[in-house]
């Protein structure tokens, strides 16, 4: 589980993550955001070096990196 008040893993200089979950299928999407390409290049194989957490379930089917071109967030 991702605890939002723990902050990113050692060695990753995420600036924020959202994590998408349909509870139906059992599935998340994790979509971790960085401020650089060099911070996103630095915080990939920071991940890609660390071992699964024990309490973590399913396996990472894919990885795939997009440029934010739209950012806009209503107030709740």
């Amino acid at each position: 589980m991702i605890n939002s008040s723990d902050g990113p893993p050692e060695g990753v200089p995420s600036s924020g993550v959202l994590v998408l979950s349909d509870a139906s299928n059992g599935r998340s999407l994790v979509i971790g955001l960085f401020d650089t390409e060099d911070d996103l290049r630095t915080g990939d194989a920071a991940l890609k070096a660390m071992d699964q957490p024990p309490d973590a379930k399913g396996d990472i089917s894919s990885v795939e990196f997009y440029e934010v071109t739209a950012d806009r967030c209503l107030e709740r």
